[in-house]
């Protein structure tokens, strides 16, 4: 008797519909807008006890991160084919490598004694999260560039795939 294995081969899930996609586009511009707003306007981040002045030279950063967040959102309300998408988590995953990687080299979070231990943890966290997003930006990148080597560049998932078709005019 031969045995055989049976794989459980799961159909890859279907992508949302394009009604939820620009619900969640629109709902993530807003949620960037509204952080531009709590950052820069009120309360701001001065606001924020253990952050130092030394913060101030990345807002500027922090507030064109968030920008940026906003258009690739409101740009994907309008077209999102899913190599589009890819681009947009490349560019706003850049933005948040070169955050983090200045918020650890600039360190400006003022930790009173109590917390003074925390200083090393704290820094390898900012350094763990350079890294992992830079993981991120390497994968969507990378997808990108796959998405964009395929025949059905811009198609929707929900399309049918279209094979060759033959023409019956006359």
């Amino acid at each position: 008797m031969v045995a055989t294995s049976s794989r459980d081969v799961r159909p890859r899930a279907a992508r949302p519909s394009p009604a939820s996609r620009r619900f969640g586009y629109l709902l993530g511009a807003g949620i960037n807008a509204v952080l531009i707003w709590v950052v820069n306007v009120a309360p701001g981040w001065w606001w924020v006890p253990f952050l130092t002045e030394e913060f101030g030279r990345v807002v500027w950063l922090i507030t064109l991160s968030l920008l940026v967040g906003v258009a690739v959102n409101l740009g994907q309300m309008a077209f999102d084919p899913p190599w589009a998408r890819r681009l947009g988590d490349t560019v706003t995953a850049a933005f948040g490598v070169i955050i983090f990687w200045r918020l650890w080299s600039i360190f400006p979070f003022e930790l009173s004694p109590g917390w003074s231990g925390w200083t090393t943890p704290l820094r390898v966290v900012l350094l763990l999260a350079t890294i992992g997003i830079a993981i991120g930006l390497l994968a969507s990148f990378a997808q990108f560039l796959w998405l964009l080597s395929g025949d059905d560049l811009g198609a929707d998932d929900a399309s049918p795939a279209t094979g060759s078709a033959t023409s019956t005019d006359t």
